[in-house]
């Protein structure tokens, strides 16, 4: 699908503030905004978007449900492969800025979502209402911006954190291919809070909500 297309077909997700980040290298130009598409799920009517994850050469594309009370983004980390992934070990500045309030271990073979002494957040799954600590981890996303009329520039955004999740986490969100959770709450860790910090823009969003749905 191109650039045109998807701004035609997907409705778009929005960071609102048009600014100048203050810190290189994010820096947008004006009258450029963040953006995700939106997708509505025909059976369930439930919205998800799409990001990149992981080694920017290599990234690993997830589909995640969109909530607007979820704190954290989370998705299925049992497949998930990346050089660039780092746990938050317990008690650390990262665990207490994610309000980790758990220390998880792991008997397994170390993988990202599996690992000692490591800082737990809580996922939540509100389709099954199924609440679990899940290791905190960091990566980075690659997200892109516009004007509006097309796709500028696409920006890998280092250091991202989210709860990297077991698969039985993700049992129930609708769709073959969702695999995850994004939160847009006002915390540290939601996913426009981390991407406002990241270019120095005031958290502000604004969601545009199709319709009807499309093929995926």
């Amino acid at each position: 699908m191109t650039s045109s297309q998807t701004l035609t077909t997907l409705v778009i997700f929005s960071l609102l503030t048009i600014s100048y980040a203050a810190t290189d290298p994010f820096k947008l130009p004006t009258h450029t905004s963040i953006h995700f598409p939106i997708r509505k799920h025909q059976t369930t009517l439930q919205y998800y978007t799409t990001f990149a994850a992981g080694n920017p050469q290599s990234p690993t594309t997830v589909d995640a449900l969109i909530d607007l009370g979820a704190q954290p983004v989370w998705f299925d980390c049992t497949s998930y492969i990346s050089p660039s992934y780092k746990r938050a070990s317990c008690g650390s500045n990262r665990c207490k800025k994610a309000l980790g309030s758990v220390c998880l271990g792991c008997n397994s073979t170390p993988r990202p979502g599996c690992s000692n002494n490591t800082c737990g957040v809580y996922a939540y799954n509100p389709i099954r209402e199924y609440l679990t600590a899940q290791e905190l981890g960091e990566d980075t996303i690659r997200i892109t911006s516009t004007d509006g009329h097309s796709i500028q520039l696409n920006y890998n955004i280092p250091k991202f954190q989210f709860s990297c999740a077991d698969s039985g986490i993700v049992e129930g969100l609708p769709g073959d291919h969702t695999k995850g959770l994004v939160g847009l709450a006002r915390t540290h860790v939601s996913l426009p809070s981390q991407i406002s910090s990241a270019f120095n823009l005031a958290k502000k969003f604004a969601l545009c909500i199709p319709s009807s749905s499309i093929t995926d």
